[in-house]
């Protein structure tokens, strides 16, 4: 299995189906004609997060918001907006968001479990 090096340790790639495709979802392109570049490159930071750390949520706290901020160089209110703005159109679920403060959606989950699924067939 390919594999990658990532904060010194050896990860397997994921399926990147997704990557390629999700510039043409409708709710991806809303974002973009309302926040522009900005309000993507927000979303995909959050999306490579989740995947980054294995998980496939991201529990959403000052602390991440000010980290996604100080990466692209944005006041963490512009950056509230447009995650409020992503849970708005459902690219984050809304009722994990309120309850527990958790940043996932059922594209991403599955996107998580086609992953694993891969990665088991090809180990």
């Amino acid at each position: 299995m390919k594999s990658v090096i990532s904060d010194n340790k050896i990860i397997p790639f994921l399926p990147c189906y997704k990557r390629t495709s999700q510039l043409h979802e409708t709710k991806v392109s809303d974002l973009k004609t309302v926040y522009g570049c900005n309000g993507y490159a927000v979303y995909d930071y959050i999306e490579n997060e989740i995947f980054r750390t294995g998980n496939h949520s991201l529990y959403w706290c000052k602390n991440m918001l000010c980290r996604v901020a100080d990466y692209w160089a944005l006041s963490p209110e512009e950056v509230e907006k447009i995650v409020e703005y992503c849970i708005q159109v459902d690219l984050f679920n809304a009722e994990l968001y309120t309850k527990y403060h958790i940043l996932t959606s059922a594209e991403i989950r599955q996107q998580y479990n086609n992953a694993g699924f891969f990665m088991a067939a090809n180990s």
